[in-house]
């Protein structure tokens, strides 16, 4: 019984710590996809202005 345990506890901490890398991977590829709109923008805006 307490080897089904540990088993059950490992299991859960594995599949905890891969929620939270899947959530932290998904968290940086948002925010690297907002910051790279956002300097697209800034850019178009510049350039607009520059050649207007």
């Amino acid at each position: 019984m307490v080897v089904v345990e540990i088993v059950v506890v490992v299991v859960v901490v594995v599949v905890v710590v891969v929620v939270v890398v899947v959530v932290v991977v998904v968290v940086v590829v948002v925010v690297v996809v907002v910051v790279v709109v956002v300097v697209v923008v800034v850019v178009v805006v510049v350039v607009v202005v520059v050649v207007d």
